[in-house]
């Protein structure tokens, strides 16, 4: 019995047939639809239900159209399996339907059974192909669609069969233009050859993830990963290879460039003249230039997975472990310096630019051992030379004030009053010059000096020298803060020392009262120095006073060397002025 329910369209003309073949495959378990004629039949199959699964139809009906143009006009829309029916097994029959895809040929009045057997074979037969003509679809549609190349070769480079994909990765327009191509000759890069693969393939029967080089038509090269298998006869002789591509040409470049840029790193660093380092924030050296051994004396293999840390000297390392939790917060750490301990026990100066990346440390460093030693040697020679300028300057100091004792001494062997007016002159002058030295004695800088403080005591030693208990005279500074190199100090004290002495002698004949004021300001990157008096003015003051004599031209000469400007006004007493720039 049939298994499962299957409808049967019965073409048979003859009543009483159609009535018998009826029960009996209802006996078998099949329902049963009967058509008179061909046309009846057509219709019957046309209807939407029930689904028809087999024909059984009698050969010779009489009726248009035939049994043959019926079975044509049914399985060009339908695919449904045909038994045909006859009383006669002449061969013209046969030859009349052999045509006809059908599921066989049966004679009647072979019984229930014969016909049960046969409709079970046709039916399995159809179920067969019609799952093999579904596989066949699905194969062509992944074969046609799939972007992997897909192809078919002999063994001596013909190509059988290949996908679009294979033929619009190599270039072709056609397949037919592909399958001119001749493996054995064209088609691969000197540097994978294809006898190659076929080694391997007659060798392993198969071959997976091959990496080669093609060339395409236009004679531009793909990369290609390939997997093969070798198909062979029922003697196991090799009769062509099954086998797959895809396009690796993108990866493979970036996996050059990224070679290229490996070994171009591997080239600076190896090269470098820096230490260049890489290492992590746990205190571990992971890689190190060839330049490390030769400031620490250890092989690069040695210091690779050493813990620097390590190698820190004591006083440095709270430092150290300062700018590492930096580098953990990523933040750049730059010129910073620590020393580290060399195989032979010494120490190394380095000096270091460190950029982080999440653990890790890249770093270049530099021995700056040299340049710390010659740094203390510097402050050191600095440092000699500012004990020997001051004891230079206490022994010019000295000089100066042995030269005041002398002039002292003479003077009152003197009887000329003109004559120890000058010696006076002269005195003045030289402990003008040994202020200064001693203010440069007493100040933290051997190049420089305060002038505010040394104006002041320049203008304290003149009231000490010239002015008594008695005098109705006095001096007022007001100096602004300034400093000046030793020779613009130099200068500009002996200016003040002409003019301020010059008032003091001759601005209050008589005992008169009077200011004598010196200011000295700072404006706009200049320095205006005024003396000024409130005394009889210059119409009163005799020859030796600024505008004539020794005094005048000594003034002058001091502004020159100032590269600055002088100006006179006698207007309620004398004013003079000298600008210059710092």
């Amino acid at each position: 019995m049939n298994s499962l329910p299957t409808t049967i369209l019965l073409v048979e003309k003859e009543s009483l047939i159609a009535l018998d073949e009826t029960r009996q495959l209802q006996e078998e378990g099949y329902t049963v639809i009967h058509a008179h004629n061909n046309a009846e039949a057509i219709a019957k199959v046309t209807e939407a239900s029930p689904t028809i699964h087999l024909i059984l139809t009698e050969i010779y009906l009489g009726d248009r159209p035939d049994t043959v143009e019926t079975a044509q006009i049914i399985l060009h829309t339908q695919d449904i399996p045909i038994i045909f029916l006859s009383s006669y097994v002449e061969k013209a029959v046969i030859q009349k339907v052999e045509n006809i895809p059908s599921y066989g040929y049966v004679l009647k009045n072979t019984g229930g059974a014969v016909l049960a057997a046969s409709i079970q074979t046709a039916l399995k037969l159809h179920a067969a192909k019609t799952a093999l003509r579904e596989s066949e679809k699905r194969f062509h549609s992944l074969f046609d669609n799939t972007t992997i190349g897909m192809y078919r070769t002999t063994r001596d480079g013909r190509i059988l069969i290949a996908n679009s994909a294979a033929v619009q990765m190599l270039g072709y327009p056609s397949f037919e233009e592909m399958a001119k191509r001749d493996l054995e000759t064209d088609g691969f890069e000197p540097d994978y050859p294809r006898s190659q693969f076929q080694e391997i393939m007659e060798r392993d029967g198969k071959i997976i993830g091959l990496e080669s080089l093609w060339t395409r038509q236009d004679g531009t090269t793909l990369y290609v990963r390939e997997s093969a298998v070798t198909v062979r006869d029922e003697n196991g002789v090799p009769y062509y290879y099954d086998g797959t591509f895809e396009d690796i040409t993108e990866r493979k470049r970036s996996e050059n460039a990224l070679q290229e840029k490996t070994e171009e790193l591997d080239r600076f660093f190896s090269s470098a003249l820096d230490l260049l380092c890489i290492a992590d924030t746990n205190g571990y050296f992971h890689r190190v230039n060839r330049e490390w051994e030769k400031v620490l004396g250890y092989k690069m293999e040695d210091l690779e997975g050493m813990q620097f840390l390590d190698l820190v000297h004591p006083d440095d390392l709270p430092a150290t472990l300062e700018a590492i939790r930096m580098l953990e917060d990523q933040k750049m750490v730059l010129n910073f310096t620590n020393r580290y301990r060399c195989q032979d026990g010494s120490y190394r100066w380095i000096e270091w630019r460190s950029t982080p990346y999440q653990k890790l440390i890249y770093a270049a460093a530099r021995d700056i051992t040299e340049r710390k030693r010659a740094e203390a040697a510097l402050q050191q020679a600095l440092a000699d030379k500012e004990m020997l300028m001051k004891e230079l300057k206490h022994r010019v100091k000295n000089g100066l004030n042995m030269a005041v004792n002398l002039i002292d001494l003479e003077e009152d062997n003197l009887a000329d009053q003109h004559t120890r007016a000058i010696f006076a002159n002269t005195r003045t002058r030289l402990r003008t010059t040994a202020m200064l030295y001693e203010q440069l004695n007493q100040g933290s800088r051997i190049d420089r000096i305060d002038l505010r403080a040394y104006l002041e005591t320049l203008v304290e030693r003149l009231s000490e020298a010239y002015l008594d208990l008695e005098s109705m005279v006095r001096i007022e500074t007001c100096c602004a803060a300034v400093e000046l190199t030793t020779d613009q100090a130099m200068s500009l004290g002996l200016i003040v020392n002409e003019l301020v002495t010059n008032a003091l002698k001759y601005a209050f004949p008589g005992g008169r009262a009077g200011v004598i004021r010196v200011d000295l300001q700072e404006n706009g990157g200049e320095l205006i120095l005024c003396v000024a008096d409130n005394g009889a003015g210059m119409s009163a003051t005799p020859a030796g006073a600024p505008g004539s004599g020794l005094g005048t031209d000594l003034v002058k000469m001091f502004v020159r060397q100032l590269n600055g400007r002088m100006t006179i006004e006698s207007q309620d007493g004398v004013k003079v002025y000298v600008v210059f720039r710092k």
